[in-house]
């Protein structure tokens, strides 16, 4: 059985199952501006065995396909979450039937890797198939990332770091660049105003300030969202915005100015949040994107090269995967993503 449930029960079962951040509640409430999302529990009779955000938008070509009663289109971000991993295809297949009730005409799911779960990975692959899920070639959300293991002293986690990263964590406090949690309205300002440098001398392209402030006010009623700077004398030298989940945090914006790199603040930011994350509990840190291994040349190269520093572990996701429910509708909507 699959039915839409509570905030409070959503909640309580995506944190014991260690949910990712884009299948929280709160984030679905952001997003909520450009999807409607549906939050859904999975039963196996009285038990809750999973939970699911699915986001639904109307497609462009709305006008074109009125008359054949589609809703819309799907999208599963770093979905989903189980208590156990032989529920996976369960989940997904009263999940594929409530999608073809409401006239979805498809649905694309970026799956998450569960770092807690051994076989994650083998075993959602598996549920695909047997589901009938096809690969889509693409992904929406980052295919590759690295992930430290953050639960251990600071000797042991520091003694794991390159020769050059630990040099330059030096180098940032002998410089006297401090580090801050940044719990005030001034939170959002500092940070874009990095990405705002890094904008200035990369290909970076960015939200407009206006998402990172609606995501920090939604994000912060759950306590999901963190924001760091590393400063020297009231200058920002860089920042992190980082999602919390129950064990697991992901680091998904972030970067220095160009004067931060002059006095290494990133490195020095990094350290100090993996160390505050760690003593608030938290098993992992996601570093949230890196290239693929063996790809030269690719747009991520260098700071992948940084974040490799850190001691991580190099994970893949699954690719994107898609479930076709309409071949007509699907067909028109990817000439028009050409």
């Amino acid at each position: 059985m699959i039915k839409q449930i509570s905030k409070r029960e959503y909640i309580n079962f995506w944190r014991r199952n260690n949910g990712s951040c884009l299948q929280s509640w709160a984030w679905g409430q952001f997003k909520s501006y450009a999807w409607r999302v549906e939050r859904l529990g999975i039963f196996a009779g009285e038990k809750l065995i999973s939970v699911v955000s699915v986001h639904i938008r109307k497609l462009p070509f709305s006008s074109l396909i009125k008359l054949s009663g589609i809703t819309g289109f799907a999208y599963i971000p770093r979905g989903l979450a189980v208590n156990d991993v032989s529920n996976i295809q369960k989940a997904l297949t009263e999940i594929d039937h409530y999608l073809k009730e409401m006239k979805v005409a498809f649905v694309l799911i970026d799956p998450e890797n569960n770092v807690f779960i051994e076989d994650w990975n083998d075993k959602f692959r598996e549920a695909l198939k047997n589901v009938g899920w096809q690969k889509e070639g693409i992904t929406i959300q980052p295919n590759q990332t690295d992930i430290i293991k953050i639960d251990k002293s600071d000797e042991e986690l520091f003694k794991s770091f390159r020769p050059k990263w630990k040099r330059n964590i030096n180098k940032a406090k002998r410089h006297g660049v401090e580090i801050f949690d940044i719990e005030d309205g001034s939170a959002v300002a500092k940070f874009y105003s990095v990405l705002t440098d890094v904008g200035k001398r990369t290909d970076f392209k960015c939200h407009e300030m206006s998402y990172f402030q609606n995501m920090w006010q939604e994000l912060r009623k759950d306590d999901e969202i963190r924001i760091f700077t590393a400063e020297l004398k009231g200058e920002v030298l860089a920042s992190y915005l980082i999602l919390v989940g129950e064990n697991i945090v992901y680091e998904t914006y972030g970067g220095s100015t160009l004067r931060g790199r002059e006095f290494e603040a990133s490195f020095l930011l990094k350290w100090e949040i993996i160390k505050k994350m760690r003593d608030e509990g938290k098993i992992y840190y996601d570093q949230w994107g890196v290239a693929p291994k063996n790809v030269k040349d690719h747009p991520l190269e260098g700071i992948s090269y940084f974040k490799s520093g850190f001691g991580g572990e190099y994970v893949e996701f699954l690719e994107q995967y898609k479930k076709i429910y309409n071949k007509k509708v699907y067909k028109i909507y990817q000439l028009f993503k050409r």
